[in-house]
């Protein structure tokens, strides 16, 4: 592809607005800002609050309810899978959390390596 690769970790600080989604493989690689030079991954986030499980599963619930399809349920509890063209995120260097305001909610994400 050519394209940077920016494996989002606990070390780096990021704030941006996701603006594209593209699926390689059944991945998905998210672009922020307009900025179509670098992909970012975002698996290694998971829920980071009791708030964000429960909306995180309540969304997932409706998915296979309206969908009947079950089979990929453990990716719906990472932040991969959940964010959306639209999303603002913020996340300060050092810190293991990441904050996401995506469809006026606010979900916040834990860094898991």
């Amino acid at each position: 592809m050519g394209l940077d690769l920016v494996k989002v970790n606990q070390e780096m600080a990021l704030e941006g607005v996701v603006t594209k989604r593209e699926v390689n493989r059944q991945h998905f690689n998210w672009y922020l800002n307009h900025d179509e030079s670098a992909w970012y991954d975002f698996w290694s986030f998971e829920p980071g609050d009791a708030a964000t499980r429960q909306q995180i599963t309540t969304d997932s619930l409706a998915f296979i309810r309206s969908t009947g399809d079950a089979s990929g349920y453990t990716y719906y509890n990472t932040l991969g899978y959940y964010l959306r063209p639209g999303a603002r995120l913020r996340k300060a260097a050092h810190s293991s959390y990441i904050t996401v305001v995506q469809n006026h909610q606010v979900t916040r994400w834990k860094y898991r390596p």
